[in-house]
């Protein structure tokens, strides 16, 4: 594994001092592939203090995190920075391969292989994660505990739950295999079709109007090609698989180095993913965007991200004055020398390197309680200079110059004032005691007394920044808690009210209900005393004609009173009744018809599926099942010459199945194993049958016929997952597919071990049944002795 620099660029970093602050991009061959790497190496003159490693998102293009690491560059002084492309996703490195998340990670490690073989592995290193980079920085640090890691940033990290995430549920599909091709294709497509190097670019930047012009070309000029979509799509499809339980043990070693964001309107990472952190690591130090950050920030936020990114990583950056450089580089103890001596051994040491030149010129006055101190830069830039103040010593570092001075008490350095301008430094140092020095500098003190002094001094100006970073950290922890809560409460407010709006249209739906359902029982209900109709009146007044006209004319004319009584006697009251009790009675609907003939109703015949199967994906399994078992097996279901005298009960596998389990219920293992092979024998890819067999094997002592059958059970599931996957089918077995290759896997741990013999044997099967099934304390257990056996 080598590294491509330039002679120039070895030089600096395997010396310190001298290197440019340019960009550059480089090809190192990290793991035997060639990789694009970016260098943004520290200003000339500045001691090393840290390498900070870029890991990327998906797709892992560093030319996009460029403006965030020279923003990040320019805002940390003494830090070199490393950015390393995703393997296959650089359209400058030429490669028809696809890279699996597992390559990836064996990349990163590789990465931070070389920079320790070229920075030294005392070196700290700073890894800078974002999206999936964020993932493979906990990889990292599972596989390399001993790495001098003093920072992990973690910007938008996708931990865990990838797949049921908002943006991941729609990446899912267009990741799957068989969809994936399709803009790899339409890629080269339109490369094709227009070859226009312009018109290619007003096409693309119709549908990314976020992006600079510069991301713009950084998506026409290295994204958008045939290999490049390819593995963005292919690694995408990866992590969907791979990154999906919260893992909080993964995180408990270094959770104290890390720093989380989250952002608020991210598809990616949603908000009460930073609320399970929260629980799970009470002292981690997560801050909530107050800003309103996309998940992409490089597209546009690149400088405000990189601002809040340098706030968490200076802290962590050792504080190299040049003493602490020389005593590192010399390998002698931290304050072995005063500044002029320092100077001296490095000469010797490094007769090339630049050296600072140690100022003396200043002028000082004083007051009752305040000491005024003013330095000349002699023509130094005041940007790069750096003012150090503690209670009895002061420097000044601002190449190619240097100032220190010992003063002669304390003062307050806390409340210390810099002021940087007019071509000079001027300090205002608080006295601890009021009163008059008449001199600003200690005399009559032998050096070890002053590297005691300063000893002393410098671990009381730690302890005071340490307690006001705790401080600070505590309250900012406390104020992002505080807003979690409050987005909680403001979350399960709108919740209330939108139930609440429920509850009242329901309440509103169900009263209009009751309302009409009242309405339509009156309207349906007869009216008592229902006065006759026109039309029966007249039909009952004709016939009070047709009797009684005899009778006028014979009697003659009577009193009203007789005539009301005639008038009654001749009307048929029964029938006037019958006729309305007829017209008011309910309709009675007839019986049906009787048909003299069979009506036959026919159903879809299902073949050789069971009934109890109505979804297409345990349609599909059990096509294939029988498709194999009628292609491998016709000969034995043909009919011999003599004829075949097995029983329909012989010839069903599932009855064969049965049968076995009624043996193994027994403790008749061989005859278990006969009868498990009849059923084999019919249909191959029966997995039950596999799996018990195996069972037996392993109680006959038949170890190999064990392995295989559980190596043959365990491929069939691999199978079945594949044409799922293919088929785009919905994936309800899944919990019984794990059930599955946890026993399988059990079995064939066991039969390893008792059949070798040997340390370490079966452990593999085990450790990958405990990840299957993490929560098996028999399980665990089990795999302690295993291990203990093996030690």
């Amino acid at each position: 594994m080598a590294a491509v620099f330039p002679t120039a660029q070895v030089a600096d970093i395997t010396s310190g001092f001298d290197s440019s602050p340019s960009t550059t991009y480089e090809r190192w061959h990290l793991g035997g592939e060639e990789t694009e790497v970016l260098l943004i190496p520290r200003e000339p003159g500045r001691p090393l203090k840290a390498v900070a490693v870029m890991i990327p998102g998906n797709p892992g293009l560093i030319q996009y995190y460029e403006s965030f690491l020279q923003e990040l560059h320019s805002q940390c002084d003494g830090l070199d920075i490393v950015g390393a492309q995703h393997l296959g996703h650089s359209y400058a490195v030429s490669t028809r391969k696809t890279y699996a998340i597992s390559e990836q990670i064996a990349h990163k490690l590789s990465l931070i292989e070389e920079i320790e073989n070229w920075w030294g592995k005392e070196t700290p290193i700073v890894l800078i994660g974002h999206s999936f980079g964020c993932w493979v920085n906990v990889q990292i640090m599972k596989a390399r505990p001993d790495a001098n890691v003093v920072k992990i940033v973690q910007l938008f990290p996708t931990l865990h739950s990838m797949a049921i995430t908002p943006q991941g549920k729609i990446i899912s599909w267009a990741a799957l295999p068989v969809i994936r091709e399709i803009p790899s294709l339409m890629v080269s497509l339109l490369r094709i079709l227009l070859p226009s190097a312009p018109l290619f670019r007003s096409l693309v930047g119709r549908f990314t109007t976020n992006q600079s012009p510069r991301d713009l070309d950084v998506t026409i000029n290295n994204l958008l090609h045939f290999r490049t979509v390819r593995n963005t799509l292919y690694l995408a499809h990866d992590e969907m698989r791979t990154i999906t339980a919260w893992k909080p043990e993964d995180l408990k070693h270094i959770i104290r180095r890390c720093t989380f964001y989250y952002g608020t309107t991210d598809h990616w990472v949603p908000l009460h993913h930073a609320t399970m952190m929260t629980e799970a690591f009470p002292e981690a130090e997560v801050h909530i965007c107050q800003d309103d950050l996309p998940h992409a920030f490089v597209m546009g936020y690149a400088d405000v991200m990189a601002i809040k990114a340098s706030q968490w990583i200076l802290p962590a950056m050792p504080a190299l004055s040049l003493v602490y450089w020389a005593a590192h580089t010399i390998d002698l103890p931290v304050h072995a020398f005063s500044t002029r001596e320092v100077g001296r051994a490095v000469g010797a040491q490094a007769p090339d390197t630049k050296m600072p030149i140690l100022i003396k010129d200043y002028s000082w006055t004083e007051s009752e309680s305040h000491v005024y101190l003013t330095v000349p830069l002699n023509g130094a830039n005041p940007k790069k200079t750096d003012v150090y103040v503690n209670d009895v010593y002061v420097k000044i570092n601002f190449p190619p110059y240097f100032f220190e001075l010992d003063l002669y008490s304390e003062v307050d350095g806390n409340a210390a004032v810099a002021t940087i301008g007019n071509g000079c430094a001027k300090l205002e140092l608080p006295k601890n005691k009021t009163g008059l020095w008449t001199t600003i500098m200690l005399a009559n003190a032998t050096p070890a007394d002053v590297r005691k002094r300063r000893e002393d001094a410098d671990r009381r100006f730690r302890d005071r920044v340490d307690a006001a970073r705790a401080e600070k950290a505590a309250a900012k922890r406390a104020e992002e808690q505080l807003l979690v809560q409050q987005q909680i409460e403001v979350e399960r407010a709108d919740r209330e009210r939108i139930a609440q709006l429920k509850e009242d249209e329901k309440r509103k739906a169900e009263a209009d209900l009751r309302r009409w359902t009242e309405v339509a029982k009156k309207e349906e209900a007869p009216t008592a005393a229902e006065p006759p109709r026109e039309a029966d009146l007249e039909i009952f007044e004709d016939h009070i004609s047709e009797v009684d006209g005899g009778v006028a004319r014979a009697a003659g004319p009577k009193s009203s009173h007789e005539e009301d009584d005639n008038d009654e006697d001749g009307l048929d009251m029964a029938s006037i009744l019958a006729k309305i009790r007829s017209q008011t009675a309910p309709r009675i609907i007839p019986p049906p018809r009787a048909v003299e003939r069979e009506i036959t109703i026919r159903f879809t015949s299902r073949g050789l599926k069971p009934t109890k199967t109505a979804r297409e994906s345990e349609d599909a399994k059990w096509d294939t099942r029988i498709k194999a078992m009628q292609d491998d097996h016709a000969r034995k279901t043909a009919p011999t010459k003599d004829g075949d005298d097995r029983g329909p009960e012989e010839s069903n596998p599932l009855f064969l199945k049965d049968k076995g389990n009624t043996f193994y219920r027994s403790g008749n293992f061989e005859s278990a194993v006969n009868a498990y092979t009849a059923a084999l024998d019919i249909d191959r890819h029966n997995l039950p049958c596999l799996s018990n067999r195996a069972a037996c094997h392993l109680q006959l002592s038949a170890y190999p016929a064990c392995i295989a059958d559980c190596v043959a059970a365990l491929a069939l599931l691999d199978q079945e997952e594949v044409a799922i996957v293919e088929k785009m089918l919905e994936d309800n077995a899944a919990e019984m597919r794990r059930k599955a290759r946890v026993k399988l896997l059990v079995r064939m741990g066991t039969a390893k071990a008792r059949e070798a013999q040997t340390k370490g044997a079966g452990l593999t099967e085990y450790e990958k049944a405990l990840e299957l099934d993490p929560r098996n304390e028999a399980l665990k257990d089990d795999l302690r002795a295993l291990q203990a056996q093996g030690a």
